[in-house]
Parts: structure tokens; C-alpha cells; sequence
């Protein structure tokens, strides 16, 4: 179990140096940095043992100490935690035995927020972390703090927001935030990202079907048409909240309804929570601030008008791609299989949208 001393001793020390978990800036003391790092040494020390032994429950408390490390060590030893810790916890996950297909138990609040790329998962999870003292989480591989349902531990002493790109079946019986967006605002941001990733080469205004057809056939996550498809067959299941990008960033009580959902015996003042969602712009100057994100989201970036980004970079909140699809991006987009999904979700009424 994680309430233990180990545990019990990393938390109040990281509340000591913040006060409340929500307000959390980094410990830069060397002394109190060194007290959660001995902790964190401990664990490590006994993984070995431990995974030999094949001791499931003491397997879930050290990971679980490891995983609530990273909300109070100092950003940048965070990080080089983080490059040490991914193969350990790789093998860890490896001997994990639960039922992918049963329900994710935890005695705190936990959900996976589960979008598209580009579609709002990371304002919707910072908000919501922001808001319940939570801790995030990613259950992709290439997720800075990794979470696998094969083996987790379901004591926990703080709130768990688990993000994914994918809506895979397993999920069926959690509890799940799906966000979704416009797919022909998310396309001309997801060819961004991924052109700065070194993905593809698409970035002339005329290559919009060409990149459209390239996430269909070479993307790690698929078209969007497909993965709405699956997102939409995961909503059948019990515990789904589904959740518009657009209506999120208008309308505070949207994000009432995802802390609620998130949190259902959360007793948070309203006032409270207004305040944070008028306070959302912090969340995007955050991001803004880190430089790799920067690079890959291209904030501040100016492009020449036959660019795919040029309309896109001039109203990122908004909606821009009227203005810069052309004939055989709608068509492509169309072939997908976008038409339904853009139907259901309330994005077009009319079926024929694509056709000249």
C-alpha cells in the first residue's frame, strides 16, 4: 500500500516547501532535494529484488513512489529522473498481470482523458490537475510521467488524470474524458507538429490532401476519421464524457462539467473554478514558455502566404480551415471517412460539405 512511511515522508515534504499540493513550485533547496532523492534511491535499491521475486503489491507501492517523485523534485532533475527511471519502469510494466479489460481501481480520482492529436488533451488535463490537486500522466510510451494499466497502483494518494491518443478498447469499462475537435483544424496543426518532428515534408498550401492521405497510411495514430470511429465505439461504454475543443475554450461551464466528472465528490466553490478557467491564458504562456513544445506547436511563427500554416497561425484559437483547403484536401479529407464523424460530433449538417 502506498501510505506508508516512504510515502508519507515524500509527501509532507513536498508540501512543506509549497503548502498545497496544487500550488506545488519545484523544492531548490539541496537539502530538501536530498531527502526525496534518498527516498527515490530506496525504491530503486529494492526494484530489483522485488521483480525477481515477482511480488506484484510491492511492485505497484515502489512504482507508485517513483511515480509521485515527480511532482516535487525541481524540474530539470525531474527530467534527468525521468531518463533514468523509463527503462525501470518499462520493466516493470512488463511484468504487470491485471485485466486490461477490467475497470482501473483508485482510491483517489483517476481518468483517462483520451483526444486526438492537437485536440485540447493538454489544456483540458492541466486545467482539471490545476484545479484537484491532480497529477498527470501519460499512458504512451513516449510520455514524460508513463502510466500502464497492466500494473499501477491502485492506492494512491493524490488524483490521477492519465492521457492518451488512443481510444483503445480496454478502456471501455473506465472512466474516460473523450475531447475531440474540428478534424480540419486539427489536420493543419497536426501537420505542423509533425513537420517539425522530422515526420514528413508537407508544408506547401497545395500538399494539405497529400499529408491528410500520408496520416491515414504512415501516422503512428492514424487519420482522424479512424480514430474517432474508435473513440466514438468507446463512448458506448460506461463512465465516458465526450467534450468539444471549441466548447471548452468558450464556455466555463464545460469545464465544471469535466472536473465534475473527473471528481464527482469534489466540493470545489464555483468562483474557484471560474477563476481558473479565466485564468486558462497562464496555462497556454506555460507551454508557450518550454522550448521544444514551442518548436513543435509554433507559437509566434510567421509564414509566407503559400504556406499550409499561413491562415492557421493567424487564428490558432479560432477556425482557419476554410481558408486554406483547397478542392483535393476536402476530397481527401472526405475519403477518410470524416464525414460521418464531422455529422455526429456536430461539426457539418450537410454531407456534400467536400464536393466543389
Amino acid at each position: 500500500m502506498l501510505k506508508t512511511s516512504l510515502v508519507g515522508k515524500l509527501v509532507r515534504a513536498g508540501r512543506r516547501s509549497v503548502g498545497l499540493v496544487a500550488q506545488i513550485n519545484p523544492m531548490r533547496t539541496a537539502a530538501g532535494l536530498g531527502r526525496q532523492n534518498r527516498l527515490i534511491q530506496q525504491a530503486l535499491l529494492e526494484l530489483d529484488a522485488v521483480m525477481k521475486q515477482g511480488h506484484t503489491p510491492r511492485l505497484e507501492y515502489l512504482l507508485g513512489l517513483l511515480h509521485l517523485s515527480n511532482v516535487f523534485l525541481d524540474e530539470a532533475t525531474s527530467q534527468l529522473l525521468h531518463k533514468k527511471l523509463r527503462p525501470v519502469l518499462k520493466q516493470i510494466y512488463r511484468l504487470g498481470k491485471n485485466d486490461l479489460s477490467a475497470p482501473t481501481q483508485s482510491t483517489a480520482p483517476l481518468a483517462y482523458f483520451i483526444s486526438y492529436p492537437r485536440s485540447g488533451n493538454t489544456l483540458a488535463t492541466r486545467l482539471t490537475a490545476k484545479a484537484t490537486e491532480g497529477q498527470i500522466f501519460s499512458a504512451m510510451s513516449e510520455g514524460f510521467s508513463p502510466f500502464s494499466k497492466r500494473i499501477y497502483p491502485k492506492t494512491y494518494p493524490l488524483p490521477r488524470l492519465v492521457k492518451d491518443h488512443e481510444a483503445h478498447r480496454h478502456y471501455r469499462n473506465d472512466r474516460c474524458v473523450l475531447l475531440v475537435r474540428d478534424g480540419r483544424d486539427t489536420v493543419t496543426s497536426l501537420a505542423y507538429m509533425t513537420l517539425q518532428q522530422g515526420k514528413h515534408n508537407f508544408a506547401h498550401k497545395s500538399a494539405i490532401a497529400d499529408f491528410i492521405r500520408w496520416t491515414a497510411k504512415s501516422y503512428v495514430f492514424g487519420s482522424w476519421a479512424a480514430h474517432m470511429t474508435d473513440l466514438m465505439a468507446l463512448r458506448e461504454g460506461q463512465h465516458k464524457l465526450l467534450i468539444r475543443y471549441e466548447d471548452l475554450t468558450a464556455e466555463a461551464d464545460v469545464f465544471y462539467r469535466i472536473v465534475d466528472f473527473f471528481d464527482p465528490e469534489n466540493k470545489l466553490p464555483r468562483a474557484h473554478l471560474r477563476k481558473l478557467f479565466e485564468e486558462r491564458e497562464i496555462v497556454v504562456d506555460n507551454i508557450k514558455s518550454n522550448v521544444q513544445v514551442n518548436e513543435q506547436w509554433g507559437f509566434g511563427q510567421s509564414f509566407e502566404r503559400e504556406s499550409m500554416f499561413y491562415e492557421w497561425s493567424l487564428n490558432r484559437k479560432g477556425s482557419s480551415w476554410r481558408e486554406s483547403w483547397d478542392a483535393a484536401a476536402r476530397r481527401a479529407f472526405h475519403e477518410t471517412g470524416a464525414t460521418d464523424a464531422l455529422i455526429a460530433l456536430g461539426y457539418e449538417s450537410d454531407p456534400d460539405w467536400w464536393r466543389d
